[in-house]
């Protein structure tokens, strides 16, 4: 079954292709400019979509960034890891966790073996109101994963591997540009 989400964000269920999708006789050129089109459009509503949430908090996209590096991880990072998740010093990392400890989404806590290493953790439990928020993108995203077969679920985990690999590639020869000098 070809699923894709609905207005409300859920599944189609259907098994319709996707209304975009190239038609039947379509040439291999067609299928991957639509999938690289796709992949764009995917990746900018993501970025609305953590710009919405970050709004919402009142809180910075680093910061949002932050927040899913931490439920991603389903339990602690240290400020060091969340300045390498996030590309930020230790200096703006601290800063960072900082801004979330007062919004009430994390805490933190000293290492006991090395009091200079902090733990950060996610606390949604502490804000209901971001917890739910959370949770109903989660599910909407579960349940479209959900709606694939395992064939096509090997396929589409192979591409975003794949693809994130790629990025992570991408990212390290970007940091090492050097600005120009005026």
């Amino acid at each position: 079954m070809t699923a894709r989400p609905t207005s409300d964000g859920g599944p189609d269920r259907t098994g319709d292709p996707a209304p975009d999708a190239p038609g039947p006789g379509r040439t291999r050129e067609e299928l991957v400019a639509w999938v690289a089109s796709l992949g764009n459009r995917r990746h900018a509503v993501w970025v609305r979509y953590q710009q919405a949430l970050a709004t919402g908090l009142g809180l910075g996209l680093t910061d949002v960034q932050c927040l899913r590096s931490l439920a991603q991880q389903r339990g602690e990072l240290t400020t060091r890891q969340i300045a390498d998740l996030t590309g930020l010093t230790t200096g703006s990392a601290t800063r960072l966790v900082d801004r979330l400890e007062q919004a009430r989404l994390v805490a933190r806590r000293r290492d006991t073996a090395d009091r200079r290493l902090v733990h950060v953790r996610l606390t949604l439990e502490r804000r209901p109101d971001v917890a739910a928020a959370w949770e109903q993108a989660e599910q909407a995203q579960a349940e479209l994963i959900a709606s694939y077969d395992d064939a096509q679920l090997a396929v589409v985990g192979n591409y975003l591997s794949r693809a994130a690999d790629i990025a992570e590639g991408q990212i390290e020869g970007l940091l090492r540009l050097t600005p120009p000098v005026d």
